[in-house]
């Protein structure tokens, strides 16, 4: 399942948060009431349930500024009780244990995890053009991209493959297309154990075309990932 967050600017205002990022509803009602302002009055716009993936811009006092979606690719924003959020960064980190040009590899106990990218050619991939411009890209392959801004891309993602234990798979590839000018340096890992859980994320650009991705394992499977873009 692909989930798109788009997002038309970032508030980089924090107390405890560093910095906007990823974190999963958490309430032990299994839902959390998503509010037009910082009050607990009559403005419940809408409700959220446990793991929905939200983006954090601005966390001060005891709430925080959101985006998300809900049933569609349409972006709404509003204000959430920030105790009621598990921020992804919060999780324990799986460490980065080797550094290559165009791979990672992140390793704990019996679980290993292997982010490729490579060079993007032009050559393996359909592009459509605006009308009204036609030296900027408005589809690859037939979708939306991230990554640049109309520009072509100079890579992309090549595969995420997951070892634990003697068990071992590869991200199915419409996990990984449409995203580009990929940054492995920016690649994190966490893990939550208590729901035995691997969250993977990275911030790539080539500058205009900045987004943030996260992919999420449960139990062993592949499940989802969500994408935040346009800041």
């Amino acid at each position: 399942m692909m989930r798109y967050l788009i997002i038309s600017s970032l508030l980089f205002i924090w107390s405890n948060f560093t910095f906007a990022q990823f974190a999963i509803v958490s309430d032990k009602d299994g839902f959390v009431n998503i509010r037009g302002t910082k009050d607990f009055g009559d403005n419940v716009k809408e409700k959220l349930d446990n793991d929905q993936f939200v983006y954090i811009l601005e966390a001060k006092d005891d709430w925080a500024y959101i985006f998300y979606m809900k049933n569609s690719q349409l972006v709404r924003n509003g204000f959430v009780y920030r105790d009621r959020l598990k921020v992804i960064n919060d999780f324990s980190s799986i460490p980065l244990v080797s550094t290559k040009e165009q791979e990672v590899v992140f390793t704990k106990g019996e679980t290993t995890l292997t982010v490729s990218a490579k060079k993007f050619y032009r050559e393996e991939h359909d592009f459509t053009f605006y009308k009204e411009n036609t030296e900027q890209i408005q589809y690859i392959d037939g979708l939306p991209y991230m990554g640049t801004d109309g520009e072509f891309p100079n890579s992309e993602y090549a595969s995420i493959e997951v070892k634990i234990g003697s068990d071992q798979f590869t991200f199915p590839a419409e996990a990984i297309r449409n995203l580009y000018e990929v940054r492995l340096a920016d690649t994190k890992v966490n893990y939550d154990s208590n729901n035995d859980t691997i969250y993977i994320q990275s911030m790539n650009s080539d500058g205009a075309g900045a987004y943030e991705v996260i992919w999420r394992v449960v139990k062993g499977v592949f499940k989802d990932r969500y994408i935040a873009s346009g800041f």
